[in-house]
């Protein structure tokens, strides 16, 4: 669960769902330091959007009610948990953190 949710977190905001599929699909160790970065800033250059956050949630676990996930939690509240899994994810594979 821990996974699914740090992906979900590391990919929201992803700009194209291409993009996304091919890295959910890879999983963690078909990630590079630079799609870790990318997929980071690209969810915080629209870390205010809820739509982009469940369109994201369905598209990698459309099992997850997105919505009732986010609903106790504010868009700062999710963008450091976001950072945070990043940076975890960066360290994971011996990446400098963000």
């Amino acid at each position: 669960m821990k996974k699914l949710m740090f992906t979900v977190l590391l990919l929201t905001g992803c700009q194209t769902a291409g993009q996304l599929g091919t890295m959910s699909q890879s999983g963690m160790a078909g990630l590079s330091c630079d799609q870790i970065g990318a997929a980071f800033r690209a969810y915080e250059a629209d870390r205010y959007s809820m739509d982009a956050w469940v369109q994201l949630v369905k598209l990698v676990n459309p099992e997850l009610d997105a919505r009732a996930a986010a609903a106790n939690t504010t868009a700062d509240q999710r963008y450091q948990e976001a950072k945070t899994y990043a940076n975890i994810a960066m360290a994971v594979q011996g990446c400098q953190p963000l």
